[in-house]
């Protein structure tokens, strides 16, 4: 996968849940993990990429509700069981990539 502006170097830390664990909360839980994810990018982004990053991402989800955010994200997850494993965050932006186009213009 190509580099994501949240992530430059592909790392996320442990104590997340992974995207299989993601799939079985429930409707509710997934919601409230993702857009805790979705928040958290914003205070875990380096500084040098956030204000492009966070512009990137509210341009693209900020007329979509969060049922669509997470229809995206339960979609994304599901066509990929290969990637379940992954923790939980690198999924979510993996999957907003996508129809956000995160990495497009990103350079490590």
């Amino acid at each position: 996968k190509a580099d994501i502006c949240f992530f430059p170097e592909g790392r996320v830390y442990g104590g997340f849940l992974n995207g299989e664990e993601l799939l079985g909360l429930s409707g509710m839980g997934q919601a409230d993990y993702t857009i805790g994810v979705i928040d958290s990018l914003f205070f875990t982004t380096p500084a040098d990429q956030q204000d492009r990053c966070a512009e990137k991402l509210l341009a693209c989800i900020q007329d979509w509700s969060t049922t669509q955010i997470l229809a995206i994200v339960e979609n994304s997850i599901r066509s990929r069981p290969e990637d379940w494993n992954k923790p939980a965050p690198l999924v979510i932006v993996e999957a907003l990539d996508n129809p956000c186009d995160l990495s497009s213009g990103f350079t490590n």
